[in-house]
């Protein structure tokens, strides 16, 4: 007979490492599910260099029975109606945090409540308060280098674990022309090291953050992971979910997964925690049809997979008639911050301006070489257009809307699953703002003396949120404040996909102080439950 477990924790990326990071501490006995395999950082380098691909997914092909969205390694598993929603993720031990950029802020106050503050939105049923310990938590977990920032209302409690890496030489030519066009540029906040820090070296400028960090210099959540195996956490690896199982009183009774051969195997929990990412949540909820739950689990008002939320941006790509040199250490450190918060949120979107600090050789080739440049003069031009060149990019917060959703395809994979089909738009309110970006873009150019193209692309920033929403009504959301689904008491959903709102900056510190709440929670009601018995 199957080993029963005080709780299981399905996912390996930021949000299930934290909440089983809590779990053991508390002495839970628990086992974590993983689809993938447990990754190898000399390899993942290895093969990053081998390849002809350079975006993020490019060392991380998905193993056969658990594909992965990778736009360009494998276009077909997810669909998108309307627009393309072109995100990306990894379904291996550390998720996403293998390739992400590493930037770690904390939602403003006001993000929480948009709804009061603005008219606009929804409220979350928690405060900046109830997350602001577990904030402090993740980013000690993750190692964040930081400094405050005086307009931004996060309230802190404890200081950054270390100081912020320091600008680079672009962002010291960029600083003044920036500054008197109003637009201060601060440090972003990232999991990345400026110091040596928990067993990883300081940052080194390899400006290969995306897509692997060489090093692991930057945080990636197989660390925490790790710990947690060395705490006495079980661990399956190829463990592809697929279902749960729920009794007339609705409880989960049972969870169901398949390995790569396609035998399916049942586990037993006191407590569920679905920590799969925004997405894949919603696979195995929607693929989830029981006598109980005829249209799925968590599903009985139809809001499993809607309120799809993530951050359409556009790119800009400066040509100045002086040298920046980008490409000097990590691939971002500067941001402009002082549109993520106003009263123009009432009318137009809040944002995020990014200053990129990743080097353009390959990009400026491509266009030389097919301008007919060859031999020396290539080269030469090379060296001038490259370092002369840099970009930049502004992500929008979005709001839920019901109809931008996920729900599961006729078309199969491997193990015979439904895949994942996307509808998703851009809102009025986003497309103000982003029109608005556009022109702080050409200001900008102006004001530096530079020719700049932008794409008004707005697609995903590969941040999925919102298609499990968090809320006290359990007629207009999915789960309650501490992530428990309405109709199942002890079936927890973790992660981006419960966010009552996206906020203009990067989600990942969020959702991994959303983990450490969702683990305290659940090991204490298992402490409250022993007790009373």
């Amino acid at each position: 007979m199957s080993k029963h477990y005080q709780a299981v924790v399905v996912g390996t990326g930021v949000a299930g490492v934290m909440a089983a990071k809590k779990l053991v501490e508390a002495g839970v006995k628990t086992l974590i599910l993983e689809a993938g395999k447990r990754l190898n950082r000399e390899e993942l380098v290895k093969i990053s260099r081998a390849t002809a691909r350079w975006d993020s997914m490019a060392p991380y092909p998905a193993a056969p029975h658990a594909r992965h969205a990778d736009p360009i390694g494998d276009p077909d598993y997810i669909t998108s109606t309307k627009k393309s929603y072109d995100t990306s993720y990894v379904r291996h031990a550390g998720g996403t945090t293998w390739h992400w950029g590493s930037v770690s802020w904390r939602f403003i106050a006001k993000d929480f409540k948009l709804k009061s503050h603005y008219g606009i939105g929804r409220d979350w049923p928690i405060g900046y308060d109830d997350l602001e310990r577990f904030y402090s938590e993740a980013e000690y977990e993750m190692g964040v280098s930081g400094t405050e920032i005086p307009h931004i209302d996060s309230p802190r409690s404890q200081p950054f674990p270390m100081a912020p890496l320091q600008f680079t030489y672009m962002d010291k030519v960029l600083e003044k022309p920036l500054e008197s066009l109003g637009m201060k540029l601060y440090q972003e906040p990232v999991s990345r090291n400026s110091r040596a820090y928990d067993n990883r070296p300081s940052c080194c400028g390899n400006n290969n953050c995306i897509p692997i960090c060489p090093i692991g210099a930057q945080y990636c959540a197989d660390m925490t992971l790790e710990k947690v195996l060395k705490m006495g956490a079980d661990i399956r690896y190829n463990a592809v979910v697929n279902r749960l199982e729920d009794d007339e009183q609705g409880n989960i009774t049972g969870l169901f997964y398949l390995e790569p051969d396609g035998r399916e195997y049942k586990v037993t929990a006191d407590h569920y925690i679905l920590s799969a990412n925004a997405i894949e949540t919603v696979k195995i909820l929607l693929n989830s049809k029981t006598k109980h739950s005829p249209t799925g689990i968590a599903n009985q008002n139809d809001l499993v997979g809607r309120n799809l939320m993530d951050h359409p941006h556009i790119y800009a790509t400066f040509d100045c008639d002086f040298p920046v040199y980008a490409g000097r250490g990590p691939v971002g450190i500067t941001g402009i911050t002082q549109f993520m918060d106003g009263e123009f949120r009432k009318s137009m979107a809040a944002k995020k301006f990014s200053i990129l600090n990743g080097n353009h050789l390959e990009s400026v080739a491509e266009q030389l070489i097919d301008k007919g440049y060859i031999g020396e003069a290539l080269n030469k031009e090379i060296a001038r257009v490259a370092t002369h060149r840099f970009s930049s990019y502004v992500q929008h917060e979005q709001l839920p809307d019901p109809n931008n959703r996920i729900y599961l395809s006729d078309k199969k994979d491997f193990l015979g699953l439904p895949m994942p089909v996307v509808e998703w738009s851009v809102e009025d309110y986003v497309v103000k703002s982003a029109e608005h970006s556009r022109d702080l873009y050409h200001q900008i150019a102006e004001k530096i003396g530079a020719k700049v193209h932008v794409e008004m692309h707005m697609g995903s920033d590969a941040h999925t949120l919102g298609t499990t929403i968090m809320g006290n009504n359990e007629h207009d959301s999915v789960v309650d404040k501490n992530c428990a689904a309405h109709a199942h008491k002890n079936l927890f959903l973790n992660g981006g996909t419960v966010f009552s709102s996206a906020s203009s900056v990067n989600p990942t510190l969020t959702i991994g102080a959303l983990g450490l709440r969702v683990g305290e929670h659940v090991a204490q009601l298992l402490k409250h439950n022993k007790q009373a018995a």
